[in-house]
């Protein structure tokens, strides 16, 4: 933390803390102690204002790794990079303070947990156990996109390419940040 700056008489900064995806998560602060802390468990520790110095998910199980740490460009701020684990980093049970999230990543999360939690009958359960099914749906909508005409329709198709892909992904257990990287 030596480049850091602060006018803080606390030393403390603000840490934005964010997904894998940098999606971000929410807003706590840091100190030296708890910087320290979470370099070298390699997980998410922060200081709060009623607790000191505590690692998150301690007691709710939503625990972070650390993948890793940044300045801002003014060195008065931190970002936190972490693969969140659990039902999100709010206190809410939601994925992020402002929410449940968005995007590849959000529908992704959602995939993945109906892979263990569709009732009978939902038509993604259906694709996950049964892998004929999905990889003709594959080939069908790959198919349809490369004959779409019109963008409107090339959206679409691409859309429900991604959508059957990520039910592919998550079927074959592959991550959404280990095809990212």
């Amino acid at each position: 933390v030596a480049p850091l700056l602060t006018k803080s008489p606390d030393e403390i900064w603000p840490t934005v803390v964010c997904d894998e995806h940098e999606q971000a998560l929410g807003l706590v602060w840091s100190n030296l102690e708890s910087v320290r802390e979470a370099v070298n468990s390699q997980a998410g520790v922060y200081l709060s204002r009623r607790r000191g110095v505590w690692k998150k998910g301690e007691t709710s199980g939503a625990t972070q790794d650390l993948l890793r740490v940044e300045l801002d460009c003014d060195r008065d701020a931190l970002r936190f990079i972490v693969r969140q684990h659990g039902s999100g980093f709010c206190h809410n049970n939601t994925w992020t303070c402002w929410g449940k999230g968005s995007g590849l990543s959000s529908l992704f999360r959602n995939l993945y947990q109906r892979k263990e939690t569709a009732p009978c009958g939902s038509y993604t359960k259906r694709l996950l156990n049964d892998k004929e099914l999905l990889a003709l749906k594959l080939r069908e909508e790959i198919e349809e996109l490369i004959l779409a005409e019109t963008k409107e329709e090339a959206i679409w198709e691409a859309a429900d390419v991604l959508y059957f892909l990520l039910v592919s992904m998550c079927h074959k257990g592959i991550s959404l940040a280990e095809v990212e990287t």
